[in-house]
C-alpha cells in the first residue's frame, strides 16, 4: 500500500515539479457556505476593514509621531464582521527612521500594512492580505544581518500534499523603503552566517534539502542536497547546484554517504530523511530519464 501510494505521489510531484526555489504557491479557498451569503459576508467585511483602517490612521496621526502600540476592535462578531486592529508605531526597522504597522483580522481573512512617515502624511510601502485559517504571523527581525530590521510574514497554505511552510519577507533598504516579497518554503534562517537552510516543497524521497545564501537584499543558490536514486544499495545523497534529479550533463554534482553536519538544525530535517530504499527503487523506476 505504501508503495502503491509513493508512486502515485512521484509521478504527481515529477510533474509538477518546481521551476524555481522561491516559487509562489496558490492555496485554494475552503468555502463551504452558499456564495450568494459568502460574497455579502466578504463585502460587509471590506467594509469594516476599510473602517478599521481608517481609525488606525487617525490615531496614528493623532499621536504626534511619538512611539506607541494599541489595539482595538470595530464590527460585530455575532454578525461575523468583526476585526481585531493592532497598531505599532516607532522605530520598528530602522533608529533613522519611523513606521507605522497595522495588523487587521477578521475571522475569513487577516490583512499587514506598512507605512512610511512623511511630511504629508503615511505612505503604504506593504500590503499583504492572507486567509486567517493559514494562521498568519509575522516578526520584525534582521534576517539578512545588514543592521536593519526585517518584515518576516509567516504562514501555512490551506492545500497542498507536502510540508509547506511559507515565509513571505520584505527587506529593509536603505532608501527607507523594502524589497519585493521573497518567499521560501519550510526556511531555517542562520543570520550569523547570511545564510538559509532549508527543505524544498515535495514528498520524502523527492524533496531536496537547499542552501541560499543573502547577497544583500537578493538570495543566490549555493546547493542542493538530495537522495541517491541511482544507489539502491545504500541510503546517500547528491550535492549538486541544480534543484533535484537532474541529469543535465553541464550540472555540477558531487556524491555524498551521508548529510553535512551543517544541515543538522535545518527544521523538520526528519521529514526529510523518512523514505527507504523500497521508496527510493520506486522513485528511480518512474522518474524521467
Amino acid at each position: 500500500m505504501r508503495l502503491a501510494f509513493l508512486f502515485i505521489c512521484v509521478m504527481c510531484c515529477i510533474s509538477c515539479k518546481q521551476k524555481k526555489h522561491a516559487k509562489h504557491f496558490e492555496s485554494s479557498k475552503i468555502n463551504t457556505q452558499p456564495k450568494a451569503k459568502t460574497d455579502a459576508t466578504i463585502k460587509k467585511t471590506d467594509s469594516i476593514f476599510q473602517n478599521a483602517l481608517k481609525k488606525a490612521l487617525s490615531i496614528a496621526k493623532a499621536s504626534k509621531k511619538e512611539n506607541f502600540r494599541k489595539n482595538f476592535s470595530i464590527g460585530n462578531e455575532n454578525l461575523n464582521n468583526k476585526v481585531d486592529v493592532e497598531l505599532k508605531f516607532g522605530n520598528l526597522f530602522s533608529r533613522k527612521y519611523k513606521n507605522l504597522l497595522i495588523v487587521s483580522s477578521s475571522k475569513l481573512y487577516t490583512k499587514i500594512n506598512v507605512y512610511a512617515v512623511r511630511d504629508t502624511g503615511f505612505t503604504q510601502l506593504i500590503d499583504k492580505i492572507l486567509m486567517t485559517d493559514s494562521h498568519p504571523g509575522y516578526l520584525i527581525e534582521d534576517v539578512n544581518n545588514d543592521g536593519l530590521k526585517d518584515l518576516s510574514i509567516n504562514w501555512y497554505p490551506l492545500s497542498g500534499c507536502c510540508r509547506r511552510n511559507i515565509f513571505d519577507l520584505y527587506l529593509s533598504k536603505n532608501d527607507e523603503t523594502f524589497s519585493k516579497e521573497i518567499e521560501l518554503v519550510n526556511p531555517t534562517f542562520f543570520p550569523k552566517e547570511k545564510v538559509i537552510r532549508g527543505i524544498t516543497y515535495g514528498h520524502p524521497g523527492l524533496a531536496s534539502l537547499y542552501k541560499f545564501r543573502w547577497n544583500g537584499i537578493n538570495v543566490d543558490t549555493i546547493e542542493y542536497i538530495y537522495p541517491n536514486i541511482n544507489d539502491t544499495l545504500h541510503i546517500s545523497f547528491v550535492k549538486s547546484n541544480s534543484q533535484a534529479y537532474s541529469r543535465l550533463r553541464n550540472k555540477w554534482s558531487e556524491n555524498l554517504k551521508s548529510i553535512p553536519k551543517e544541515y543538522n538544525p535545518v527544521l523538520d530535517l526528519d521529514y526529510f530523511k523518512s523514505y527507504n530504499l523500497k521508496d527510493i527503487k520506486v522513485i528511480l523506476k518512474n522518474i524521467d530519464k
